[in-house]
Parts: C-alpha cells; sequence; structure tokens
C-alpha cells in the first residue's frame, strides 16, 4: 500500500491481495480471461501516469497486448481514462475505436476536437449538465455515466440519454431499463416522431420538457425543430402521423 505501480517491480505486487481475497492481476490475465468471452466488450481503464513519457508507453504496450491476444479489435475493446492525453493518443492510434475520457471536466465539443469521440463522466456533473448528453448525441460520440447506484439516478441518466451505465447494481440497472423500456432520447424508437422526421431531412432537437412541437425560424426559414421530450405518440403509426403534420407546417413558410 503506497507504492505507485509504474515506481515498482510486479515482485513487490504479485503477494499482495485485494479485500476480496484475490490477487493483482497482471494485464495477460485480465486480456486471457476476457478472451474466453468473446461477446463481452471489455472496458479498458488506462490509468494516468506521472508523465508524458511513461503514458506514451503505456499506450505502446496496451496497443502490443492486445494485438498478442488478438483483441485489438473495436467490437472487443473500448478504452477510458482519467489521463486526457492518454485519450488523445489512444484516438490517434487506433480510430474507429471508442474512447472515453473520465475527469467530467470539459465539455463535449472541446473533448471532440481533440480527436476523442466519448465521455464518461460522473453522473452528478450530467445531472447538472444535461445539455452534455445532448451535444455529445449531436457529435456522434458515445456516453457514459459513473457510478450510477441508487435507482433514481439511473432513470434519470436514462432519461437524458446517456447510452451506457456504470454502476455496483447491474441487475437493477437492467430489470428497469426491460420494465421501463428507455431508448436513447427515442431516436431508437422506428416510431418516434424524431426519427421521421430525421428521415425527412431535418435537424431535430430534442428537450427535457413539457410541450407541442417547436419550430425554430430565422429569416421565414425552419432553422430545426425541437420536440419535447418525454412526448408520446402511442404507436408508429400515430408518430408518422403527428411528424406529417409537423412536416406540412414547415413547407408552410
Amino acid at each position: 500500500k503506497g507504492k505507485k505501480i509504474e515506481k515498482h517491480p510486479y515482485s513487490e505486487f504479485k503477494d499482495f491481495r485485494l479485500e476480496n481475497g484475490e490477487t493483482i492481476p497482471t494485464i495477460d490475465q485480465y486480456l486471457e480471461q476476457g478472451s474466453k468471452y468473446p461477446q463481452t466488450m471489455l472496458v479498458y481503464e488506462m490509468k494516468p501516469h506521472s508523465c508524458a513519457e511513461i503514458e506514451d508507453r503505456f499506450v505502446e504496450l496496451t496497443i502490443a497486448k492486445l494485438k498478442e491476444h488478438n483483441l485489438l479489435n473495436p467490437e472487443k475493446v473500448m478504452f477510458i481514462s482519467f489521463s486526457y492525453h492518454i485519450c488523445k493518443r489512444m484516438a490517434q492510434l487506433l480510430p474507429g475505436f471508442t474512447v472515453q475520457y473520465l475527469k467530467s471536466d470539459k465539455n463535449p465539443s472541446k473533448v471532440r476536437k481533440a480527436g476523442v469521440n466519448g465521455i464518461d463522466y460522473n453522473y452528478q456533473i450530467l445531472k447538472l449538465n444535461p445539455k452534455w448528453v445532448r451535444n455529445a448525441s449531436r457529435l456522434d460520440m458515445s456516453t457514459n455515466a459513473w457510478t450510477v447506484n441508487k435507482e433514481a439516478n439511473m432513470k434519470q441518466m436514462l432519461r437524458i440519454g446517456v447510452d451506457f451505465l456504470t454502476t455496483d447494481n447491474p441487475i437493477i440497472a437492467r430489470e428497469l431499463i426491460a420494465k421501463e423500456g428507455y431508448r436513447n432520447e427515442m431516436r431508437e424508437f422506428p416510431g418516434s416522431i424524431a426519427t421521421f422526421l430525421e428521415s425527412k431531412g431535418f435537424k431535430v432537437e430534442l428537450r427535457n420538457l413539457q410541450g407541442s412541437v417547436l419550430l425554430c425560424v430565422r429569416n421565414n426559414e425552419v432553422e430545426h425543430i425541437i420536440i419535447p421530450y418525454p412526448i408520446s405518440a402511442g404507436t408508429a403509426e400515430g408518430a408518422q402521423a403527428q411528424g406529417e403534420a409537423t412536416e406540412k407546417l414547415i413547407e408552410s413558410f
């Protein structure tokens, strides 16, 4: 305890026991275990180190080990890190892989401009900044919230459109999703008004408010559409009817 792994050899850690009685696994052991479950996406957290040079070496070793275990595949592994430097480096070297920044101190547009395609933020930060989830979605970024253990907080994160949850209570989360039928701000539901209008080429924004569909007009042209969330169309046919009515309203301008 109190020792930093980067400054001490593995021999000083190999016999150390965690609270659950297990030893600290090596990366080979972690990847070997992960290889046994090909349907499972490995979430590979890369811890910050003392300087950029060591972090660069860590990135190189990580990529080499993933290749060695035949796991360097964006469908098999994604990366998360509190180190902005590591995230940017991984995104640079592995385009097409999901890389999520953990520190919760930057807005999604800044993270995206750095080449990183995901955010994995503390749920309390996302509660205060729900628009970050919407902005990330518009920027084609993945979103995750950590560590969400209470059902009420799970519901709130799912309602604002977070893609993934980090939780110590996965069974509760699975049951909640199955029971409530949450979807990422309705866009994954083929009968949603948002999906219908987006298929027609309109720019759609979803907001967590009550009310009717709003048209944002500039210079007598519809700039984009705001759809209140939650909004219920009942059925796919109902959503299409509401979407068509909105489309006719747009054409009247």
